[in-house]
């Protein structure tokens, strides 16, 4: 199963002046790493305009400043507000020089958070992953089954997960099922997109996966189960899923 970057984002590839952006928000978060190839140590930079007593950023905006060449990049943020932006380096792609990613958190009840990721390639930063296009085409359903039992299944791979949920307590339970373990109607969970994305080098090769968590929960958000765990890696052309599992709170 592949999921294939996302060339044709509207805001994949949007250059400008780091000193416009900078007089038009304060800096939020900066690394240093080499992401152009060169071997020139590059600046990256998350802009944006803070909300005044709130921990809110609006107007984010991922600048980078090349060290060899001095040439700034503007990039422009599928999602450019949300809460505690941040930026972190790592080699999705095996090309022996860092990546750029970017995570926002939504603030939501679902801990949704907005991630994308950015490789430089023949000048210009390709827009390879972005966390809300991942989760619209990454579909699972949840149902409850007879005999008190949670069934996750993910559509794209026809893989079930099922697990026991009898221990969920009586009154919890009687919402659900009637005496005999019979569903008293037929009743369906769900899913969120994604609320946590980490880099992960699983073959310590120092080239990085790309690690998802989406709640999974039943009647409500607060009713969580776990979360559906997956491992996507870069194979040139597009994201290749190497591991899927459901992880289950314990009980």
């Amino acid at each position: 199963m592949v999921f294939r970057a996302n060339d044709n984002h509207p805001y994949a590839n949007t250059f400008g002046n780091l000193r416009s952006v900078a007089a038009a928000g304060e800096v939020i978060d900066q690394v240093v790493g080499e992401v152009t190839g060169d071997g020139v140590p590059d600046k990256i930079l998350l802009t944006g305009t803070r909300t005044e007593g709130s921990p809110y950023v609006q107007n984010i905006t991922l600048t980078i400043r090349e060290g060899g060449s001095g040439r700034e990049h503007v990039i422009r943020l599928p999602e450019p507000s949300g809460y505690n932006p941040r930026v972190l380096l790592a080699d999705f792609t095996g090309s022996g020089y860092k990546d750029i990613l970017v995570q926002i958190d939504s603030g939501g009840s679902g801990a949704i958070t907005y991630d994308d990721v950015y490789h430089y390639q023949n000048g210009k930063f390709r827009h390879l992953f972005n966390s809300e296009h991942f989760s619209e085409r990454l579909k699972y359903s949840v149902d409850f089954l007879p005999g008190y039992k949670l069934r996750v299944t993910a559509l794209n791979t026809r893989q079930a997960f099922t697990i026991d949920i009898s221990g969920r307590g009586k009154d919890y339970l009687d919402q659900i099922y009637k005496p005999d373990g019979s569903l008293i109607k037929p009743v369906e969970g769900f899913v969120d997109p994604i609320s946590g994305l980490y880099p992960v080098d699983t073959d310590r090769d120092g080239q990085y996966s790309l690690m998802a968590f989406q709640g999974v929960s039943g009647l409500y958000h607060a009713d969580r189960y776990g979360y559906m765990v997956s491992v996507w890696t870069w194979n040139g052309r597009g994201w290749l899923m190497q591991d899927q599992w459901f992880a289950i709170n314990g009980m």
